[in-house]
């Protein structure tokens, strides 16, 4: 996956949700929903940029995370890289750690698409 490809994710419920995997390894972990993920050798999430913003502003999610994407750093090697990258996001974007099985699909051809 690239850094521009808005992908659709879930966490098991059903509900769709548009991120941007900035780092396709499985190494990162996310302490609690509101803390930043961590890089550790036992995890297994991928770093992604979740959108987190309300339906009705669900237009504008694409282009906030392709932006986002785009000036994010190449490499998050240290905490401190990350906690700056993250103080740098709008209140809609989020970065969180997702399991492979998250991620189903480019967002445009997301399930339930057409029912919008």
């Amino acid at each position: 996956m690239s850094h521009d490809v808005v992908q659709a994710a879930h966490y098991g419920l059903g509900a769709f949700f548009p991120v941007v995997v900035l780092d396709p390894e499985p190494r990162w972990r996310g302490a609690s929903p509101l803390a930043l993920p961590e890089r550790s050798p036992e995890a297994d999430g991928l770093l992604a940029l979740r959108w987190c913003g309300f339906d009705d502003e669900a237009d504008e999610a694409r282009q906030l995370l392709e932006a986002a994407a785009a000036r994010a750093p190449r490499n998050f090697d240290r905490a401190a890289q990350l906690a700056a990258y993250a103080a740098t996001l709008p209140r809609c974007l989020r970065l969180v750690a997702l399991p492979r099985t998250a991620l189903v699909g480019p967002w445009v051809q997301r399930p339930g698409r057409d029912r919008c």
